[in-house]
């Protein structure tokens, strides 16, 4: 994934950035003179990996219904997110949705030639439709949704939907206090600690 010379921590410079574990960590100038900010986004090369990731599943399941690509995209896209969550990740993640929206997109398309596209829109991304998301609703004419016959109960559907990555919010990360380590004795620290975040 990355070479010897993306990891290197020989950079004395914080201005110049160096990349760690697929976030990029610069120092920006304030506006007041002297003052810096630490800047923490997605690595280019990581949000490029990311999406030809998406790019080969949507051509892998170009033949499966809506219900199995949303089924096999979802903890994908989730994952990424709550992976990168504890940066300045807003305007990443709009950026990411609107490219895995345009693949989405194509594939949904490319399936029904024969319908109008106003009908296969309706039939994919369902117009006034509210998704409800880690306990927040989103109203959405765009989301993805999939529906599946159970066959075990008739006229019984299963239906899911394809969540966006904005959806995921932007979290700091709490600092560990700095004589604590997770190779000390003090367990009562690090219990207290999950629990509460």
């Amino acid at each position: 994934m990355y070479t010897s010379e993306e990891t290197s921590f020989s950079i004395k410079d914080g201005r110049q950035g160096f990349n760690f574990a697929g976030f990029q960590i610069i120092q920006i100038r304030k506006k007041v003179v002297g003052r810096y900010k630490i800047k923490i986004v997605p690595h280019r090369i990581v949000k490029k990996q990311f999406l030809q990731k998406v790019h080969n599943v949507v051509l892998y399941y170009k033949a499966a219904s809506s219900f199995q690509l949303i089924k096999k995209l979802s903890p994908i896209i989730i994952g990424w997110a709550n992976y990168y969550k504890f940066c300045e990740c807003s305007m990443t993640f709009s950026k990411m949705d609107h490219c895995i929206f345009l693949k989405i997109r194509a594939w949904v398309f490319r399936r029904d030639t024969t319908n109008s596209k106003y009908l296969v829109k309706e039939k994919y991304f369902q117009f006034g439709k509210i998704y409800l998301y880690n306990g927040v609703e989103y109203e959405d004419n765009w989301v993805l949704v999939g529906k599946k016959k159970i066959q075990k109960e008739k006229s019984s559907i299963s239906e899911n939907f394809l969540p966006r990555m904005r959806w995921v919010r932007s979290v700091k990360h709490t600092k560990v206090k700095g004589n604590k380590s997770p190779c000390d004795v003090d367990t009562l620290y690090w219990v207290l600690r999950i629990v509460k975040y």
